[in-house]
């Protein structure tokens, strides 16, 4: 079985590549981040201190973070906004090569199995399969 056609087998190797040897990134990576609705995003270590603000016409209330880490560690006062932690994340990016002088594109799929929201674990988890796969008919030839 050939696995130079499949998007998805493709698209692992060269992000391999990339990753060893790229002057490229081979994927988009964001920290953590507090959003205070409306106002601002924080990451890293911050302490705020919200007074007498208006939202879109709405009072934000009086409040205080910490935040540690990009995740709030502590709130006192009477917040009247949404307070929303954002996770890390990873995000699937298009790889260029400049040996092949090509761009590979996030892939859809891998041996036909759709990635859905193009998840790098999803991505990982079935490029996984399909080399457990691609291994067992090896071991049948013999």
């Amino acid at each position: 079985m050939s696995t130079k056609n499949d998007e998805g087998l493709v698209y692992l190797r060269e992000a391999r590549n990339s990753a060893e040897h790229g002057l490229g990134p081979f994927a988009q990576f964001s920290d953590p981040a507090v959003n205070i609705v409306g106002m601002a995003k924080f990451s890293g270590n911050s302490f705020v201190h919200i007074s007498n603000c208006t939202v879109n016409g709405v009072k934000t209330g009086t409040f205080s973070l910490s935040i540690e880490g990009g995740k709030v560690k502590n709130v006192t006062g009477t917040p009247n906004t949404r307070i929303h932690e954002t996770p890390a994340a990873v995000y699937l990016v298009p790889i260029h090569s400049m040996e092949k002088k090509r761009t590979f594109p996030v892939p859809k799929s891998v041996m036909g199995k759709p990635i859905g929201n193009g998840s790098p674990e999803k991505l990982a988890n079935l490029g996984m399969q399909a080399l457990e796969g691609i291994l067992e008919e090896f071991k049948e030839l013999k």
